[in-house]
């Protein structure tokens, strides 16, 4: 994409604060979008400490999306998830790392130096310095000049002293859970630390070393829970419950670190130890994530995580996505002369929408890593012995094995609620369901005991359940899945050329259509200036018989056609915009509005819904031109 020019070109649109995985995916969002760029890093170079190990399918997803997917996928390890008793022994339960409907595997484990060398080495890709990064600079202070409407930076480079001044219209703090720019920003760190004493132990295997347990293991003994899995680049970890009653230089000890890898069935002679640390994990969100004006957070300085769920880095990946297309929106407004005067972007709800849209879904995982955490990894031998009795109750039924094979234990939460940006008609409606839903005068359960952990239990594994067998018959089904982000099928274009949705869909917005008839394209208005607005590509999705519709449409030249080339993806597909586990198939023409990040903005079928969509997308993200934002 062409670069978006700056009315000085020595000043940069974006300064993002940390180079860690979170800041180096954003760079290389932003460099994607032409945006000039420039990293700090407080460092002198890149982390070497591996920390971080896993992404889930939709941060590879991510991955693919700024061209970076196969290089880390072949540098990572798919591996099974394993809940065991006692170490490598009396499996419960097993759930096997297969490809979901995003098109990629359900997880992946990864060496971190590795990766965010692979995320550095993508943002040279760039050329005519969009990105540029800066190793061994501090971010001293910053101010925003109301009057330019841009801020002025102070930093220091490390090696000799020297002060420079950066201008910038945005900052994006990604540097960290001790985040500097939260700080600035006064934004509160609220939450707490878990009650869990951990230590985790990395190394690196001799060649002669007795062969481990190759999958990522849940070893769930009151006596000595612990986690274990392999990491790419010839390296092991453990990460052990321990007492509360010993130092951290106690528990971090040759002595004591020897002793805790071998009752795991390790030879400590026959490794080299590259890290050990005793922590506890933190469940903190930052009360506010944009200053209202010009400044944002990302990642660990938004919110930090409990390991439990390994959402830490995908979850800050998925805010930098949300994020990064919407600052493309708000300088491509800005610089574009063409559009109708009419149509003027609303900046202020467009970022306002980015918290609103992410804290949502981290808190749950938060909520449901500690509650996991405390369920697997429990050192009671009641709640253990009562865990375990429910767990093989309910593995004796298939179903339920298949439900945590599909749908794993991961959160997944649409972004439709108010503040969202999605189809404001949607959002009305699903208010009003809520409003006729009576409460349940279920009083809140007590935060302590064994009846606790039995509760929660069950209650994840109905949420589960429930959202499995979710469908509806409703003339309105298919509104259930705007918020959700849209499945990736195999597509075949007239060529034969099989690739995967996301590679055809461009950029900016799509605009997917199924089952086209000779005036949808008319309904749809793909000349109205709101499509331009959002950078929209339209795409086809159709049947043999829906080429000739195509061929002799006079906007055939906007529509990139494609049919979907594997029967599985076709079913989960018509399966996912009916809201309908039991449909195959759909006839009628519907269409799909698909956000830069893969949400869903709307689902509408028949000709009156298919007229609303240009009105719908105006009434969102655009202002009266008399209320214009720079």
């Amino acid at each position: 994409m062409e670069p978006i020019n700056d009315e000085n070109e020595n000043d940069y649109k974006v300064v993002i604060v940390g180079c860690g995985p979170n800041g180096s995916v954003m760079g290389n969002l932003l460099g994607l979008y032409g945006i000039k760029t420039l990293i700090i890093e407080s460092s002198d170079h890149l982390n070497t400490v591996p920390r971080a190990a896993h992404l889930d399918d939709e941060a590879i997803r991510i991955l693919q999306f700024i061209g970076l997917d196969k290089i880390v996928l072949k540098n990572s390890f798919p591996l099974d998830v394993q809940f065991n008793r006692y170490n490598s022994k009396k499996t419960f339960l097993n759930i096997k790392n297969t490809e979901t409907e995003f098109g990629h595997p359900r997880s992946i484990f990864w060496y971190q130096p590795q990766f965010e060398q692979i995320l550095a080495d993508g943002l040279k890709r760039y050329q005519d310095n969009v990105v540029d990064v800066w190793l061994g600079h501090q971010v001293n202070d910053y101010h925003y000049e109301k009057s330019s409407k841009s801020n002025l930076i102070n930093v220091t480079e490390n090696a000799n002293g020297q002060s420079k001044s950066i201008k910038c219209k945005y900052i994006i703090g990604a540097d960290g859970g001790n985040s500097s720019i939260r700080k600035s920003m006064g934004s509160k760190f609220s939450g707490e630390s878990g009650a869990m004493r951990w230590l985790v132990v990395d190394a690196i295997l001799d060649a002669d070393h007795p062969e481990m347990n190759g999958s990522f293991q849940f070893v769930c003994d009151p006596a000595s829970p612990m986690l274990t899995l392999p990491i790419p680049c010839g390296h092991f970890r453990w990460e052990f419950v321990v007492a509360n009653d010993k130092t951290a230089e106690q528990l971090e000890s040759v002595e004591n670190v020897s002793e805790m890898v071998r009752k795991a069935g390790a030879d400590p002679t026959k490794m080299t130890v590259v890290r050990k640390a005793a922590y506890t994990f933190q469940n903190r969100i930052s009360d506010y994530w944009y200053d209202g004006n010009s400044v944002f957070l990302i990642g660990d300085a938004a919110h930090c995580l409990p390991p439990f769920l390994g959402m830490g880095v995908s979850s800050g990946m998925r805010d930098s996505f949300n994020l990064a297309w919407k600052i493309k929106l708000a300088l491509s407004s800005n610089s574009t002369r063409t559009l109708n005067s009419n149509l003027v972007l609303n900046q202020r709800s467009l970022f306002e929408s980015y918290m609103t849209e992410r804290r949502q879904e981290v808190e749950l995982i938060g909520k449901k890593s500690t509650i996991v955490g405390e369920m697997i990894m429990s050192t009671s031998l009641y709640i253990t012995i009562m865990r375990d009795l429910l767990i093989y109750m309910l593995l004796l039924f298939p179903f339920v094995q298949t439900i945590f094979a599909n749908k794993e234990m991961k959160p997944i939460v649409p972004i439709d609620y108010h503040g969202s940006l999605v189809d404001r008609q949607h959002l009305v409606d699903k208010q009003k369901q809520l409003d006729n839903v009576p409460p349940t005068g279920i009083k809140r359960l007590d935060d302590s005991g064994i009846v606790r952990q039995i509760i929660l239990t069950l209650m994840i594994l109905l949420h589960t359940i429930k959202s499995f067998f979710s469908s509806s018959s409703s003339s309105n089904a298919h509104k259930n899945k705007i918020g959700f982000r849209i499945p990736q099928p195999n597509v075949t274009s007239q060529g034969a050329t099989v690739d995967l949705l996301d590679n055809v869909l461009g950029l900016g917005f799509s605009c997917i259509i199924v089952n086209a008839d000779k005036d949808t394209y008319d309904q749809i208005d793909v000349d109205s200036p709101i499509w331009s607005l959002l950078n929209t590509t339209f795409v086809n999705i159709n049947d043999d018989s829906d080429e000739k519709v195509m061929m002799h449409h006079s906007k055939q030249e906007k529509v990139k056609s494609f049919t979907l080339s594997n029967q599985d993806h076709k079913k989960s597909f018509h399966q996912f915009i009916c809201s309908d586990n039991t449909t195959t198939t759909t006839t009628e023409t519907t269409v799909i509005i698909v956000r830069p990040d893969k949400h869903v903005y709307g689902i509408y079928k028949g000709v009156n819904d298919i007229s609303t969509i240009t009105h719908s997308l105006q009434s969102t993200f655009c202002i009266n031109s008399t209320n214009r934002e720079n």
